[in-house]
């Protein structure tokens, strides 16, 4: 995902766009523009087919987007900050920052997405009818936005982890056991058997014989099987996260933090800074008269043009102590981890009465892994 560009927002929510995503935009267009639609119009010029492609792939990709938003939406309901939304090649996520605090809310949240596929795939569908289920270019189009909806709202509810379904069965068995830690683990195994039923899937369309595929390309087949092996990283990445996160909950800030405070003056311009520094520090207390006012990172050094660096004051473009993301000594470090992950940053100070007494950084994570052998690894 680091290849993703901001392209606007959606309720407050960021709409971020990978690069990758291009691949699926472009696979849909050719499919459509190059195959269906000159095999169902034969009839029509080339431009005719591009452009209704061009049109089906956008009102896909959006009804995605509005599957996303869903999910979105509903946790910000729960008071669950959401990072954004990204497209990319494999279809659309929604980077939420922390998991539901209890079943209900999960069960909600992860059945929004299919739910509103369903929503659209009646509105389509109605607007289908309305043109009289013709067999015309606007009529097949709207056949193939609701078709395509349905399938994009049973496939999320298949019961494998991080599916949609996966996370409506992990609240399930959640509320049923009270148990968090067991409902993710059994969900992930449903997810690990999901994705090698998708990878056996694809490999027989690629090997398989053209009466048994049913006319299916072998690009279809890597298709499931590359998504497979994307829904297999996911469960095992989801089940890892999970014991990371209890492990953390052990661990407070006191005890993992460095309570002496790099310092820099407010005066200090950004071109001496970064020659003190270079890469050697990228968080810096920023202080005036020996009194803490705010914080400043490698990054917003950096940020800062070349030619101005030398009149650009650290006073400029730091961020005030006020406004900063902080943490309090007593919290642990999984409320750390998510608080990092939220302000995408690598150090956060640590306040005590009003006062800054020290940072934690990502470091610590490291250490405390390396008391956890499993974790590690």
């Amino acid at each position: 995902m680091k290849s993703t560009y901001r392209i606007g927002r959606l309720f407050g929510i960021p709409l971020g766009l990978n690069l990758s995503w291009f691949i699926s935009l472009g696979f849909v267009i050719a499919a459509l523009g190059l195959r269906v639609y000159p095999d169902l119009f034969p009839d029509h010029e080339t431009w005719l087919h591009i452009t209704l492609a061009t049109v089906s792939a956008g009102l896909f990709f959006a009804s995605i987007i509005f599957h996303e938003l869903a999910h979105s939406l509903v946790a910000k309901h729960y008071s669950i900050p959401v990072k954004e939304i990204t497209l990319f090649v494999l279809g659309g996520v929604a980077r939420i920052a922390r998991e539901a605090p209890r079943p209900f809310a999960e069960f909600v949240m992860a059945a929004a997405g299919p739910l509103a596929s369903l929503v659209l795939a009646a509105f389509f569908f109605v607007l289908w009818i309305a043109t009289g289920t013709s067999d015309g270019p606007l009529g097949t189009m709207l056949q193939w936005l609701w078709i395509m909806n349905v399938i994009l709202a049973l496939f999320n509810l298949v019961p494998g982890f991080p599916l949609d379904g996966g996370r409506v069965l992990r609240a399930i068995l959640w509320g049923a056991m009270g148990n968090y830690q067991r409902a993710t683990r059994i969900s992930t195994l449903g997810g690990h058997l999901t994705a090698y039923g998708l990878m056996i899937i694809g490999t027989v369309i690629i090997l398989g014989p053209d009466d048994l595929v049913m006319g299916l390309s072998p690009f279809n087949g890597l298709w499931l099987v590359v998504l497979g092996m994307f829904l297999k990283a996911s469960a095992h990445q989801s089940y890892f996260q999970m014991r990371v996160v209890k492990v953390l909950r052990d661990y407070p800030v006191a005890t993992n933090m460095t309570w002496d405070l790099p310092t820099i003056a407010d005066t200090v311009t950004a071109e001496d800074a970064l020659r003190w520094y270079g890469e050697k520090r990228v968080f810096l207390f920023v202080t005036h008269d020996g009194a803490v006012v705010g914080i400043v990172d490698g990054r917003r050094l950096r940020a800062v043009p070349q030619e101005a660096r030398s009149k650009t004051t650290i006073a400029q473009i730091m961020t005030r102590s006020s406004d900063a993301a902080v943490v309090g000594p007593e919290d642990d470090m999984a409320s750390v981890l998510e608080r990092m992950e939220l302000e995408d940053v690598f150090d956060l100070p640590v306040v005590e009465d009003g006062r800054v007494v020290g940072h934690v950084g990502r470091d610590s994570f490291l250490q405390i892994f390396a008391r956890h052998p499993d974790l590690g690894r």
